[in-house]
């Protein structure tokens, strides 16, 4: 996460807002992802950042569901006054239009403001699966093809479409077991429910 580019943002923005007197009421945030994933800190982190220098409260509120497109439909149907926002990946813009019709229009009923951060992906096995490398991992998924499972944060999602790759560019198969966020899907990686999992390193 670039922490001066989101600096420098929040401090632009807010001088604007507060010379135009907003906000008048609470601002809030919406991440269409479990909580304690990296969209969830990363709007965290940034209402705190404004609830320094603005009077009123910023709410982080999370609305899973449906390759996030429940959190951001809610977004786009929420009246355009600047109160209601939306802090989420990529795939909602880039991915989720071609995957099946959406409740919203991701380019006409969003208004994109700044890019907030850039995250590095992991590739991370459960302790139990033998395999300490690439390498290994994939002479693994060579010799027991559809046996292991990946977690993803759901369909559509980086971390969806990076195991594809990773099958796709070694002639591997695994099974795609999709989550509505990062949160539940290592808690199912630990004890061993899914064997694989590529995410976003923590913050």
């Amino acid at each position: 996460m670039s922490r001066w580019l989101v600096s420098g943002c929040l401090i632009l923005f807010t001088s604007l807002a507060l010379a135009q007197g907003f906000p008048e009421r609470p601002v809030k945030i919406i991440v269409p992802l479990t909580p304690g994933g990296s969209p969830d800190t990363i709007a965290r982190a940034l209402a705190q950042g404004l609830q320094g220098v603005w009077s009123q409260p910023v709410v982080v509120e999370n609305r899973t569901g449906g390759s996030q497109n429940i959190g951001s439909d809610l977004v786009a149907k929420s009246a355009p006054d600047g109160y209601t926002w939306l802090l989420a990946p990529d795939n909602v813009f880039a991915v989720n239009p071609y995957l099946g019709k959406q409740p919203f229009d991701p380019l006409n009923d969003l208004a994109p403001v700044t890019q907030v951060a850039r995250i590095q992906f992991l590739l991370v096995v459960n302790p139990a699966v033998p395999a300490n490398s690439v390498q290994e991992l994939v002479a693994l998924l060579k010799a027991k093809p559809g046996e292991l499972n990946f977690g993803s944060s759901g369909n559509g999602s980086p971390q969806h479409l990076g195991g594809a790759m990773l099958q796709l560019l070694t002639g591997t198969k695994m099974n795609h077991v999709p989550y509505k966020g990062a949160a539940p899907a290592i808690a199912d990686l630990l004890p061993g429910r899914i064997q694989v999992w590529i995410g976003a390193a923590p913050l």
